[in-house]
């Protein structure tokens, strides 16, 4: 017996200024967790947890790329996301990704890009909660108060 999936699937909509939605589908449409792609994944909990990308959506502050994440069932990593310039090195685009429920406090990393394989990302910083489920990291900002980059 053949196990279909039926979960919830996670989707990127990105539309121009107009909102208006593009002739070709997949011009304007990312679908991240089809029906292929899912039947090949080892069903697990990673599987089950799977198909919540896109839930925290930024574009980075480099203008070069989109940021999301996927947090799933477990582990919540990307749950929010952001990025700023300069945060721990001059210069250097950071991502910063909540994790309400990493750590069992909830955490914050601070990730940099791999120098070679850029869609690899380093864990350079994390920062966790103040005590049990305090879900430390639901939502993550940044901003430049005093306006040095």
């Amino acid at each position: 017996m053949e196990y279909d999936p039926n979960l919830m699937t996670g989707q990127c909509y990105l539309l121009g200024e107009d909102l208006q939605v593009g002739k070709e589908d997949r011009t304007w449409r990312r679908v991240v967790c089809d029906y292929e792609h899912l039947s090949r994944r080892q069903k697990d909990h990673d599987w089950f947890a799977y198909c919540q990308q896109g839930h925290g959506a930024s574009f980075a502050k480099d203008n070069t790329s989109l940021i999301f994440g996927a947090p799933g069932a477990y582990q919540w990593k990307g749950f929010s996301t952001d990025s700023g310039m300069a945060l721990l090195s001059q210069g250097e685009l950071t991502i910063v990704s909540g994790a309400p429920r990493g750590g069992y406090s909830g955490q914050v990393a601070f990730l940099k890009a791999h120098p070679v394989a850029e869609r690899n990302l380093s864990v350079e910083l994390l920062l966790s909660g103040p005590g049990l489920a305090s879900s430390f990291g639901y939502g993550v900002a940044v901003v430049d108060l005093n306006g040095d980059v």
